[in-house]
């Protein structure tokens, strides 16, 4: 084992597995220390009126509720807990909500919502569950949610129009007609499925169709008119009698949208569908999920219409943990940092952000300059002061005349990313199955252990950058480890590996060795794939080893490796059929490549 990632192992190990201890371990902790426990203060949702079966929304009750919880916490200092009853509650906006989530809790604290198994019913597909802001300390744990309507509908192709660029989709019982105005008033796309495996792409598509407008036709069938960049030579791709199924995604629709918060926790929630995204947060560390589940009902096609969890700029977590997500119309997991441009910088330090939010950027930390196109990280900043009013972040000098950045909002302008040493990531004994495109996104730190891959349309993980999106940076250390990654990676093109690992400026791949940190990938099982299995690339210290490469449908080599530091591969298992030299392929550009048996 290279000095370096055992270094890095040894150096990473406490706040992995020891940070994000469950509450019974710190109510052991607590008692052997003699610190005071103080029990949370019970509060009984029937005593706000919320009473399960009723015809009517509980909506409203249940924000009073909130409020009320929330004012007992903060005046009190005590913890408190909403407790619901087992049952079913409709959920409809009140008139004139603002937002796109039913409930909100701001500067809250200490609060437990604990479902204890009941179902909540949103009414309104454009509206997620809740926004979280600016709070600390909350668990949200024991509940199911669904919708009725449901925001996505499905049915089986009956024509194809490429000279009119347009598809003719007869719908399936019990999905709700594209024509309704949760489809037609904002953004939908949609997709062909497996005609077998609920919520998989049919094999060799492309992953999005989008549509600009639905013509109603006889007998039941609607005419869904694509616009660009849909043409008649992504129509090509698709059979008459595939199932098909179109989503009705509003982009701010997220069930949970937590901001600027710390260590909160969603335990034992089980979803069946989502007009966006599952578990979204931005600029929040600490954050936990944990046994949650987000489920095809049975019935449906497909699961919920975006991520299961989209985390942006953390500075500590996520950790994800015996979940499952399968069916998801857009990533299982994507974690990453969001850049900043600036407008202007000063001779004495001060750089101008296009945009500054309340809490981005703190005294001490570190800043990255990425240029997207070269793909570079010029140069490193320790921010001094922070003037949000102003926009403006303060730099210490430096003791060399940094390199020039571009201003301005374009693509090609230099990204700003704020830099977390310690924020690391942890996903472990959970399934991603059925998704389109990625299972999960890593553009950080962080640990993926235990965890099943199957039936991703396109690479099972990618560990990359994105500058055109954009969304970044690059991974500094990055354990997979006894995970399985199988029968991914199918759309049209072919050429996608099971695990893509790579980094990439605009428009095009980087050949420059090292952007990546240390990677080891160790104790995996691979099988079912077509371009590769696994195609590292821009790492500075990598290690493959003990891994099984399964001999069963596979077309093309195990290992691509390019342009890296310092690889190792060594003690894996590779189909007995073939040699050693055409399962690992070097496609030019190392620094330094063992393959060892």
């Amino acid at each position: 084992m290279p000095a370096s990632t055992r270094a890095f192992r040894t150096s990473r190990i406490f706040r992995t597995f020891c940070a994000p201890l469950s509450l019974f371990a710190l109510l052991y902790a607590a008692s052997l220390s003699g610190s005071e426990i103080i029990p949370p203060h019970l509060h009984l949702a029937r005593d706000y009126g919320i009473v399960p079966g009723q015809t009517t929304s509980a909506t409203e009750s249940i924000q009073r509720a909130l409020d009320a919880v929330q004012e007992h916490a903060r005046t009190t200092g005590q913890p408190c807990e909403l407790r619901f009853e087992p049952g079913r509650h409709l959920l409809t906006p009140k008139a004139g909500a603002q937002g796109w989530r039913l409930f909100r809790l701001t500067n809250a604290s200490n609060i437990t919502i604990n479902g204890n198994g009941a179902e909540f019913i949103i009414t309104n597909p454009r509206y997620g569950f809740l926004g979280l802001s600016n709070s600390e300390n909350i668990h949200i744990r024991d509940f199911v949610i669904d919708y009725d309507p449901i925001p996505f509908t499905a049915g089986h192709i009956r024509a194809i129009h490429p000279e009119l660029r347009a598809i003719d989709i007869e719908i399936a019982a019990p999905h709700p007609l594209p024509d309704a105005p949760h489809f037609t008033e904002q953004q939908t796309y949609g997709y062909p499925l497996d005609p077998l495996i609920p919520g998989r792409l049919r094999d060799g598509c492309h992953n999005a169709y989008f549509a600009k407008r639905v013509e109603p036709l006889p007998d039941g069938v609607f005419r869904i008119h694509m616009r660009p960049p849909t043409g008649p030579g992504e129509l090509k791709n698709l059979h008459i009698g595939d199932k098909w199924a179109q989503l009705s995604r509003q982009g701010g629709g997220d069930l949970f949208m937590v901001s600027s918060s710390k260590n909160v926790t969603f335990q034992s929630i089980t979803t069946y569908a989502a007009t966006a995204g599952h578990y979204v947060s931005s600029n929040t560390s600490g954050l936990s999920i944990l046994a949650c589940k987000a489920l095809i009902k049975p019935g449906r096609w497909k699961g919920g219409n975006a991520d299961g969890v989209h985390v942006q700029n953390p500075r500590s977590g996520p950790h994800i943990e015996d979940c499952h997500f399968e069916g998801l119309g857009d990533d299982g997991a994507n974690i990453y940092r969001k850049p900043f441009k600036a407008t202007a910088i000063s001779p004495t330090g001060e750089l101008t952000l296009q945009v500054l939010p309340h809490g981005t950027f703190l005294p001490g930390d570190q800043i990255e300059f990425f240029d997207p196109l070269t793909g570079l990280i010029t140069h490193h900043a320790t921010i001094t002061a922070v003037n949000v009013s102003k926009k403006q972040l303060t730099l210490a000098p430096s003791d060399t005349s940094p390199p020039p950045i571009r201003t301005g909002t374009g693509k090609d302008a230099t990204q700003i990313y704020r830099k977390n040493p310690d924020q690391e990531f942890v996903i472990k004994n959970t399934k991603f199955l059925n998704l389109r495109r990625h299972g999960t996104i890593a553009k950080t730190s962080g640990l993926i252990e235990g965890c099943t891959y199957s039936g991703t349309s396109s690479a099972a993980l990618a560990v990359m950058n994105e500058p055109g999106w954009p969304e970044g940076l690059y991974a500094e250390n990055l354990r997979i480890l006894k995970n399985r990654f199988e029968q991914s990676a199918f759309e049209h093109s072919r050429k996608t590996p099971l695990i893509i690992i790579k980094a990439n400026s605009l428009g095009s791949p980087v050949t420059t060795p090292g952007l990546h940190g240390t990677l080891e990938i160790t104790g995996n099982t691979f099988a079912q794939w077509q371009y590769a299995a696994l195609s590292l690339r821009n790492t500075r210290v990598a290690r493959i080893h003990d891994n099984h490469f399964l001999p069963e449908a596979n077309s093309g080599p195990a290992i691509r490796i390019a342009h890296n530091t310092d690889v190792v591969v060594e003690q894996n298992t590779f189909p007995s059929t073939t040699t050693l030299g055409k399962q690992v392929i070097d496609e030019g550009g190392n620094t330094t490549l063992r393959i060892l048996p």
